[in-house]
């Protein structure tokens, strides 16, 4: 059985992400779900319903996937950034979340996507910086402009030119490795390094090192460019709990006293649960806890999803009532098993 959790009560955020380069993702949580600590704040509305809150959680969402490429946390951001798209397509949230998921998809190395939200956004954003910017990097990726071929780099040419003078020497195509790596040349950084490994093994003791080469059982080398990095966080922990949020209804109480003694009756919990993976999973439930003061455990709840294929979303809902006062709960926790 593995678990996947997600816990929404995180405080407002204000929007403070810079666009520009994006830092990259280094490790992944294995199989063991943790929190999703960059779940919308609690209270927010899961089913808007009139187009002014509409806007306001769709922002939410973004502020709340700005955080997580902020944070390095790709996986969670990639997925949310391409459901904004999906439910709020034409809205600006939904043409920032394009200019986002290009960013992140041409950091990872997934130029095909970039290029494909690249163009969306230049096409639908009005006249901007973003736009300009956009346009831009679209045309390097289009192969319309040399300015980031290896021989119009000097920092690489001087690098190239030291090792040759020095063959014996380590320290120049480490240097030139790990500048390669930084400028997001991935593929040729793993090549140096696999390289230096196979001159001076003991480099694999390296802790900067094992986070850039994985050696393999049948003792070959994986490059861990943030796209493989991102597979395997995804085949690690395909199960992800999004969306969770909750709200109060049913007003109920003894209403001679006034409105005032009316109290909310039920509290609610929604969210999604979504297959990441590129397998089947199998048996998957969906376990929520309600938590007073101290953690005290007022109720728990389990939702049977069954069978999510990959990519496939489900939906899930419980609602509470059993507690001694709604204004005493403090937090709930969405925790996902499955059967892969």
């Amino acid at each position: 059985m593995i678990f996947a959790s997600s816990n929404p009560f995180r405080a407002p955020t204000r929007r403070f992400f810079q666009w520009g380069m994006l830092s990259v993702l280094l490790g992944c949580a294995g199989c063991v779900g943790t929190y999703d600590t960059l779940s919308p704040p609690f209270g927010a509305n899961p089913n808007p319903e009139d187009t002014a809150l509409d806007g306001q959680y769709a922002h939410s969402e973004l502020d709340e996937a700005a955080r997580m490429i902020h944070g390095g946390h790709y996986a969670q951001a990639i997925l949310r950034l391409e459901r904004i798209v999906d439910k709020y397509s034409g809205t600006d949230a939904g043409i920032e979340a394009r200019y986002l998921l290009a960013s992140a998809y041409e950091e990872i190395g997934g130029l095909e996507k970039a290029r494909g939200y690249y163009a969306e956004y230049v096409e639908l954003a009005p006249p901007g910086e973003h736009v300009r910017l956009s346009q831009k990097s679209l045309a390097i990726l289009r192969g319309d402009l040399t300015a980031h071929a290896e021989a119009e780099d000097p920092r690489v040419v001087a690098l190239r030119e030291e090792m040759d003078a020095a063959p014996g020497e380590m320290t120049y195509p480490l240097e030139l490795a790990e500048y390669l790596w930084h400028v997001a040349r991935y593929q040729e950084a793993g090549e140096l390094y696999v390289w230096l490994l196979e001159h001076w093994p003991g480099l694999m003791a390296d802790v900067t090192l094992r986070q850039r080469i994985a050696r393999e059982t049948d003792g070959s080398y994986t490059v861990l460019t943030p796209a493989e990095v991102l597979r395997r966080s995804r085949a690690a922990q395909p199960l992800q709990i999004v969306n969770v949020q909750s709200f109060r209804s049913g007003l109920g109480g003894d209403s001679s006293l006034g409105f005032s003694n009316l109290r909310n009756r039920y509290f609610h919990v929604t969210g999604e649960a979504v297959n990441q993976g590129e397998a089947p999973l199998q048996f998957v439930t969906i376990r929520t806890t309600l938590y007073g003061f101290a953690r005290r455990v007022y109720d728990v709840r389990t939702v049977n999803i069954g069978r999510l294929e990959p990519g496939e979303t489900s939906a899930f809902s419980v609602r509470f009532e059993n507690f001694d006062n709604i204004e005493n709960i403090q937090d709930y926790e969405c925790v996902g098993t499955y059967v892969r």
